[in-house]
């Protein structure tokens, strides 16, 4: 289903604006069950992109709501688009509901890097070719996501993703700075664990006892490999997985 500010047609038309011609626009990609999960955390994001992008609107939560339940939105992954003169919704089947996740993913390095000084490193925009390409490239190798450095040689994302990895049995993750997006599962991992922000090189990850990837629609994903190079498997990745599906459950039989 696709809505185009309210309206659910077959010829639903945007107006062009900058967001079609130029890619300035956000989006946040939510998985609905009944109801959407995260919702708060996802529309505060949107919005504040939308501020730092000079848009005049904003996505409150009431009206969306209200758009779901009339159409009967519910149990598909939600993408949503505001620029400054559309708000679209579109709706898909999650892509990680028959995945395998019992092996984890395996990474493959970017040669691209990411760029801590750009505006758009740390906001969802449109602006996602660089994703686009090199994970469809990743794919095509046999690999579920790609990882990006930053233009320093640190650790910065992945894809669609954010990476986290444990060594002498605590939790790391790369700082905000390094030039990543801060991701919805990323906030409530470091909201709900002791995790070590900074700055961190490739062979600290590859020294690692376990490593994993987090989004919104797959949650915790252990990491099996980057490349060749195969990851341990650690106990700390798969009760905090444990934890986020306990958490996940009890959040969506209590909605």
């Amino acid at each position: 289903m696709v809505i185009v500010n309210g309206l659910a047609s077959e010829d639903n038309k945007i107006v062009m604006d900058e967001g079609y011609l130029f890619g300035r626009g956000v989006f946040e990609t939510i998985l609905l069950k009944d109801n959407p999960l995260f919702l708060k955390e996802h529309l505060s994001r949107l919005n504040q992109g939308m501020r730092q992008l000079g848009f005049e609107n904003s996505v409150e939560e009431s009206e969306l709501l209200q758009v779901l339940k009339s159409h009967r939105i519910k149990n598909c992954v939600l993408k949503l688009v505001a620029t400054e003169k559309n708000i679209i919704l579109t709706t898909r089947q999650n892509p990680y509901e028959s995945f395998d996740d019992t092996e984890g993913f395996k990474l493959k390095l970017s040669k691209l890097k990411r760029n801590p000084f750009s505006y758009i490193t740390y906001l969802k925009t449109l602006s996602y070719m660089d994703n686009l390409l090199e994970r469809e490239a990743a794919g095509k190798q046999g690999f579920h996501e790609v990882l990006f450095l930053n233009m320093r040689e640190e650790l910065a994302e992945g894809s669609a993703t954010n990476v986290f990895f444990i060594k002498n049995k605590k939790i790391l993750t790369p700082s905000v700075e390094c030039g990543l997006l801060n991701g919805i599962i990323r906030q409530w991992v470091l909201k709900n664990y002791e995790v070590t922000e900074g700055r961190y090189s490739l062979e600290k990850l590859l020294d690692c006892e376990g490593a994993f990837v987090t989004n919104s629609l797959m949650g915790i994903m252990p990491v099996a490999c980057l490349e060749d190079y195969s990851m341990r498997r650690s106990t700390i990745v798969s009760d905090i997985r444990y934890e986020y599906d306990s958490y996940l459950k009890n959040r969506v039989d209590n909605v």
